[in-house]
């Protein structure tokens, strides 16, 4: 699956913009008490199936928290892709060339390309 930030970026401003909230598992008249609903801004925006398992309980908490930070991933993924691009870049300048990279210098790009992404997008004690 490709990431397609311009879509995220899209729904995510459509998306009730609310602070969501998984309420306590109970019984919301649909599903004899094994649910959790998922509200913004006073509205029911999902319904997570519950039997009060650890996991259908993390799938409830993991949507509400990723739309909760939604901006902040997002931030991070533009601020990758544009390190990235300046690498390629700092790459294509100091080899001289640019797009005829031999399989080495290709392999090492997509290399310390991909290790940026993963430091950008995962950060550190630091916030980097």
């Amino acid at each position: 699956m490709t990431l397609d930030i311009d879509r995220l970026k899209r729904l995510n401003a459509e998306r009730t913009q609310e602070d969501w909230e998984a309420c306590d598992r109970g019984d919301y008249s649909d599903f004899d008490g094994n649910s959790r609903v998922i509200i913004g801004d006073d509205r029911r925006i999902a319904v997570v199936q519950t039997d009060g398992d650890p996991e259908t309980m993390a799938n409830a908490a993991f949507i509400t928290e990723a739309a909760n930070q939604m901006d902040a991933i997002l931030a991070r993924l533009e601020e990758a892709d544009r390190f990235e691009e300046a690498l390629r870049q700092i790459i294509d300048e100091s080899t001289g060339v640019d797009e005829d990279l031999n399989a080495g210098e290709v392999w090492c790009l997509e290399t310390v390309a991909s290790i940026a992404r993963a430091t950008l997008t995962n950060g550190d004690e630091n916030g980097r």
